[in-house]
């Protein structure tokens, strides 16, 4: 992994978000639209858990997952 990581990463969403910065009526009426900006970018923590477990790479406790229901 590059040194620089964070600064790449920083500058790269600053461009992303500049250039996605929501449609007219969201800006007037100040409407947060962060998260389903991001929403196909995401990692769903849960499943990524599982897959690193099955390759057998040690992995640290987690919170359980709220969409599976365990009475």
């Amino acid at each position: 992994m590059p040194a620089d990581i964070r600064e790449t990463l920083a500058a790269e969403d600053l461009d992303w978000r500049r250039d996605n910065n929501g449609r007219l009526l969201e800006r007037w009426f100040n409407v947060n639209v962060y998260y389903s900006g991001y929403k196909p970018m995401s990692l769903d923590q849960h499943l990524e858990l599982q897959r690193l477990r099955r390759m057998g790479i040690w992995t640290p406790s987690a919170p359980p997952d709220p969409e599976i229901k365990e009475y």
